[in-house]
Formats: C-alpha cells, structure tokens, sequence
C-alpha cells in the first residue's frame, strides 16, 4: 500500500466530506472508491475494482478496509483474486440491485450490475412459475424464520445443485 496526499479547494473537499458522511465512509475511503471508478480494470481480475463497493456495517471499517481489503486476509484475496464458479438467482440479483437504489442510488445500482457482468463462471438460476410453487414449499418449512421469496429460492438452488454452504449477506 502507498501512502499519499491530495490537495483539493475548499468547496471540493467540503463536497467530498458531506458525501463520505452521507455514505458513512471516511474522506479517504470516497477519494479510493472513486479512483477506482475512474481507472480502467484490470483484465485478469475485472471485478476486483467492485472491492470495498458497500460498507461492512463496522463502523471503523474505513479505518481497516486496506487491512481487509489488500492486507493479511488471505481468504478475501484468494477467493476474490480467482474466484470459484458461483451460482445465484435472477431473484437474488433483483433484491440485490433494489438494495443499491434505496440504499445508495441508481449509479451504485448500475455499479452493482456492472460487478455481477464483471464476475467470471457465474451462473444465473432462473425464477419461473416452478421456482416460485418450489420456493413458496421452502417458505412453509421454514415458517418460524423470516424468510423472503428471494432467500427461499436461494434454498431451492442450493438444494437442486447439492450445495452445503452458502456466502450470505444476510445477518
């Protein structure tokens, strides 16, 4: 990691600091994100410039994320550095997407499209009328937990490839 510094005018930086405040992101976390933004990829790892996209919902996050982010965790770098195939739902991507735009707004939404059409051996589980009947099944076995249409279908793919784990973002 390379330490440096910027100058900016006042009226920029007094932008630049309510915008970090309003995303809960520290001045020098905006100024690396939108770097990144700005850059082009890297072709051997395109979605990496997605990395640090949202808040972890630690509040020092910004503090550590060159610690998280390029530093000792050896499992965010080589699960991310070269993926495995990943599966997910159309329905997942649809929450997901929502998410940003509430969240955040439509930039980031297209941000985080851009991130799944980046990511390579990804496949996209549909969501027809038989994911909906198999989903709605997994939603009454699961009744004492709240569930939503999209997590029950994550069940029903996960059940269907005989998969036995998951990376959530759920809490």
């Amino acid at each position: 990691m390379i330490r440096t510094q910027i100058s900016l005018d006042a009226k920029d930086y007094a932008l630049v600091k309510r915008e970090a405040r309003s995303l809960g992101i520290s001045v020098a976390e905006f100024v690396r994100r939108a770097i990144r933004h700005g850059l082009p990829t890297r072709s051997t790892a395109p979605w990496m410039r997605y990395a640090g996209l949202v808040e972890s919902g630690n509040a020092d996050s910004s503090q550590t994320v060159d610690e998280v982010v390029y530093g000792s965790n050896a499992l965010f770098r080589r699960l991310f550095a070269d993926p495995p195939p990943l599966v997910t739902s159309a329905l997942v991507l649809a929450e997901g997407h929502g998410w940003f735009l509430r969240r955040y707004d439509q930039r980031r939404a297209l941000e985080f499209l851009n991130f799944v059409d980046a990511l390579p051996d990804l496949t996209i589980d549909g969501f027809d009328g038989d994911a909906v009947v198999r989903s709605g099944k997994q939603l009454k076995k699961f009744a004492d937990q709240k569930l939503t249409l999209a997590d029950a279908h994550g069940l029903t793919v996960m059940a269907d490839r005989r998969i036995g784990s998951c990376w959530s973002t759920d809490r």
